[in-house]
């Protein structure tokens, strides 16, 4: 039987939203917390790729989790994090060095409209919890597929956007352990993400045409999965 989601209209987020360092430090505890099975899960989606190029690109790494996951699971990858946040870029480089990977991933600070790269420079372009926050999506997506090495891979992950489940989500987070500030950052983010029809529009209108769109139930995340031809 399909499971159907009753969705509100989307309230956006600011993409800056995690420039101030103490707001910072709070998404990284609440990453490293509760987020901790998404990343894994986008890195075992990673287990048989092979990449037509060894460099890897994370858009909106935050506080680093995913770059430093992927790193531990492909040793042999050049990892490029970025993200508009200086502040957020510098715990990611306090959580790599902890690690002991502060000289193996690289934290730069760009915006994801303008990469500053070479075009088909990555084999893999992957992004965790920033599609939501991105002012334009279709100007980003040209630009994910310029850097996308051909026959490379983009992996795109992200909240899927349901309403009528806020209660359960409330108390699943409180069973979790979150604090009421951390179950009401996972909710905005929630609201401010997209349904399934949306982030189709989206990609029907974007360089990235072609590209695979799966809901994980389980963890209530839209998966988003191009190869560039």
């Amino acid at each position: 039987m399909r499971m159907k989601f009753i969705t509100k209209p989307r309230t956006p987020l600011r993409e800056d939203q995690f420039i101030d360092i103490t707001v910072a430090r709070f998404y990284d505890e609440h990453a490293r917390r509760f987020m901790m099975p998404v990343y894994h899960g986008l890195v075992a989606q990673t287990a048989k790729m092979n990449l037509p190029e060894k460099r890897v690109l994370d858009i909106g790494t935050g506080s680093g989790i995913l770059a430093i996951e992927l790193a531990k699971a492909h040793p042999d990858w050049q990892i490029i994090g970025i993200d508009i946040s200086d502040n957020m870029l510098k715990i990611a480089r306090e959580n790599a060095a902890r690690e002991g990977l502060g000289d193996e991933i690289e934290f730069w600070q760009y915006s994801a409209e303008a990469l500053p790269f070479e075009d088909n420079f990555f084999g893999l372009v992957v992004s965790n919890a920033s599609l939501h926050l991105w002012t334009n999506p279709v100007k980003i997506f040209k630009e994910i597929a310029r850097v996308t090495a051909r026959q490379g891979y983009t992996l795109i992950w992200d909240n899927l956007r349901v309403t009528v489940f806020n209660s359960l989500l409330n108390l699943a987070g409180g069973l979790m352990g979150m604090k009421a500030a951390q179950r009401q950052l996972w909710l905005q983010a929630v609201h401010s993400s997209y349904t399934n029809t949306e982030v189709k529009a989206l990609i029907d209108s974007s360089a990235l045409q072609g590209a695979i769109v799966k809901i994980n139930t389980r963890l209530l995340e839209l998966c988003i999965q191009w190869k560039k031809p």
